[in-house]
Order: C-alpha cells, then sequence, then structure tokens
C-alpha cells in the first residue's frame, strides 16, 4: 500500500512539475515575439526623440516639431484601427480627443493627409477632459498662446 502511495505521489509531482515547466517554455515562447516588437519599438522611439532633442539644441525647432507632428498623425490613424469608438479603452479615446484638438488647431502647412483627416472625422465630437493634463498641454489645447518654459 505504502508503495504504491509513494508511486502516485511521484507520478502526481513529476506532472506538476512537468505542467509547470510546459507553462514557463510556453510563455516564453508565446510572449517571447511580444517582448521583441516591443523592444523594437522603444529603440525607435528613444531614436526619434535622440534626433528631435539633436534638432532643438541645433535650433531646428520647425524641423523637430514637424517629425513630432508625425508622430502624433501616425498615433490618429493606427490607435483606433479597426475598433469602433467604443471598443477604444478610455485612455485612447482621451490622447486621440487631445490629438485630434491639436491637429484642428495647428494643421500641417501642406494641409491634413487623407488618412488623417478620415481619421479625425472618426472620432465623435466630445468636450476635452484635459484635468489629466500638464498645464503647458491644457493651455495649449485650450487654443491659449505658450509661454516659455511652460
Amino acid at each position: 500500500m505504502r508503495q504504491k502511495l509513494w508511486i502516485a505521489a511521484t507520478l502526481l509531482l513529476a506532472l506538476a512539475l512537468g505542467f509547470a515547466a510546459g507553462g514557463v517554455v510556453g510563455n516564453r515562447w508565446t510572449f517571447g515575439w511580444l517582448m521583441s516588437m516591443l523592444e523594437t519599438q522603444a529603440v525607435g522611439n528613444q531614436s526619434l526623440r535622440l534626433h528631435q532633442l539633436a534638432l532643438l539644441r541645433a535650433g531646428d525647432v520647425d524641423r523637430a516639431v514637424e517629425l513630432m507632428e508625425a508622430q502624433v498623425d501616425a498615433a490618429l490613424t493606427s490607435l483606433a484601427s479597426g475598433r469602433s469608438w467604443e471598443e477604444l479603452p478610455p485612455p485612447v479615446r482621451r490622447v486621440l480627443l487631445q490629438s485630434k484638438r491639436y491637429r484642428e488647431l495647428h494643421p500641417p502647412a501642406g494641409g491634413l493627409s487623407v488618412a488623417v483627416r478620415g481619421a479625425m472625422e472618426a472620432i465623435p465630437e466630445q468636450p476635452l477632459d484635459l484635468r489629466s493634463c500638464p498645464r503647458p498641454v491644457r493651455r495649449m489645447l485650450d487654443g491659449e498662446p505658450a509661454e516659455p518654459g511652460g
């Protein structure tokens, strides 16, 4: 009887260890590609930030702003892609409303692209809740003039 209990306990322990090991290996395999994508995105974002900082330090404010606005436009066209407004999480809706307002106040010299215009049209007219924004962002989205030093 004891020997059967010992065998059963050993088999149960081996099964539990196998299950745990499979979970660890499976998670690494499943989420490894996601981690790689997130890392690639972080590297790209950091490279772009450094480029923008270099432009600002060199006094090329217009080019730095142009690069930043391109990021705003890319977010406008991609964040809601394939989902209805109601499906979007509140933080995504909030940033899309803010981005839309920014582009309404500061359109590019050559006009908005068709993709950005379409994305903006898909964002419903809703009041902006700017309480969570830093003061300079609130002022900008309210259409107030910028203040040096924010």
